[in-house]
């Protein structure tokens, strides 16, 4: 990290600034992801290690773990179109953010990942990006009935936001940030949950009717229900291990290693004693497919690698809780997650892929089961 000396000034400025960064007039669109900025140098582990380290030394804020992402050249089959760019992951928790979350409801502890991306830039040293917390739990949160519950909980995942972006500026010299970064999408269209793919079933939600975020596992309460959500967590971190690709999904598409970009790995566990456990699992073909397609319309001989910016859409999440009456397993439908996190590829690249998102629940849940 750099001295504190030279750190002071350019965090002082962005502490003047960053309520006006984070605040936003109802009609103002909201993305699911934020460029903060690019950082000199290009070693990605050792910037991500550099994070990780404020992370840790911050307060209330709490490490969840790192990892490598990988960029599109896992799926590209021939040599003359790799550009040999990818990236990395570093997952944390807000503890006053998972705390509300909580208090509204254990099922909402799905947006308590907060997530970090790192990716080569084409002009020199490495980009930062972030999942923007307030968009993500606005979707989250938008089967809720009362308006003031909802705006209570938005308002938390916004100041979640605004600590990520000045632990980010007190970590790091970020030169040209880019801004918002996805599909726009107003406040009164995330309350309402419109979708924008026309191959969707369901609004853009996680637990209205027709449920995104579908019930994978379902079994009946024990008396120790802490007990039994730490249970099925192991079980289902076991699975994974164990778990093979099916055949479809191995002839799906090209990859570079199916022993090893095909395997659903788990990169992080977060837990809510007694209440939840949320699971981050992912895997490089799925990462480098879905930056491919974001990418397309906006790749350049410049840049061959653009959908990089939309790294933080991983890990999946897998969500184990108790609703009072049975205990849950919960993860997305791809079909969702391509909507929430990749609309802006555009209608012609969803139609290309128009059996990823099948493909992807078959696998997943077969991962889950370990078959």
């Amino acid at each position: 990290m750099s001295p504190s000396t030279v750190r002071l000034i350019p965090v002082l400025l962005f502490l003047v600034s960053i309520t006006a960064l984070g605040a936003h007039g109802d009609d103002e669109g909201l993305t699911p992801f934020e460029d903060l900025g690019r950082i000199a140098g290009n070693d990605l582990p050792a910037i991500s290690a550099e994070l990780q380290a404020a992370i840790e030394q911050a307060e209330g804020l709490r490490f969840a773990g790192s990892a490598a992402s990988a960029g599109p050249d896992v799926v590209r089959e021939w040599e003359k179109d790799r550009d040999g760019r990818s990236g990395w992951i570093v997952m944390l928790e807000d503890e006053e953010l998972s705390r509300q979350l909580l208090v509204v409801g254990d099922k909402y502890y799905a947006g308590a990942l907060q997530r970090f991306g790192f990716y080569e830039d084409t002009a020199g040293g490495v980009r930062l990006t972030m999942l923007n917390p307030e968009t993500y739990v606005r979707i989250i949160a938008n089967d809720l009935e009362s308006d003031e519950t909802y705006e209570q909980l938005a308002q938390a995942a916004q100041a979640c936001a605004d600590r990520l972006r000045t632990l980010a500026h007190a970590t790091f010299v970020l030169e040209n940030p880019l801004g918002p970064v996805g599909p726009v999408r107003n406040l009164e269209r995330l309350r309402k949950g419109k979708k924008d793919m026309f191959m969707m079933v369901g609004p853009m939600t996680f637990y209205r009717s027709d449920s995104q975020f579908p019930s994978r596992r379902e079994e009946p309460l024990e008396a120790d229900v802490s007990a039994q959500i730490s249970r099925v967590a192991d079980e289902i971190e076991q699975n994974l291990k164990k778990h093979t690709m099916s055949d479809t999904d191995l002839d799906y598409r090209w990859c570079a290693d199916a022993e090893t970009n095909l395997r659903w790995t788990l990169v992080t566990r977060l837990e809510a004693p007694g209440k939840a456990v949320l699971l981050g699992i992912t895997r490089p073909r799925t990462e480098a497919l879905a930056a491919q397609i974001v990418g397309g319309k906006r790749k350049s001989d410049a840049d061959q690698s653009p959908g990089l910016d939309h790294l933080c859409a991983f890990p999946v999440e897998v969500l184990i809780y108790s609703d009072g009456e049975k205990l849950r397993v919960r993860t997305a439908r791809q079909m969702f997650r391509m909507d929430l996190f990749f609309w802006d590829a555009g209608k012609g690249a969803f139609m290309s892929y128009a059996k990823m998102p099948g493909m992807l629940d078959k696998s997943i849940k077969r991962a889950l089961k370990g078959k």
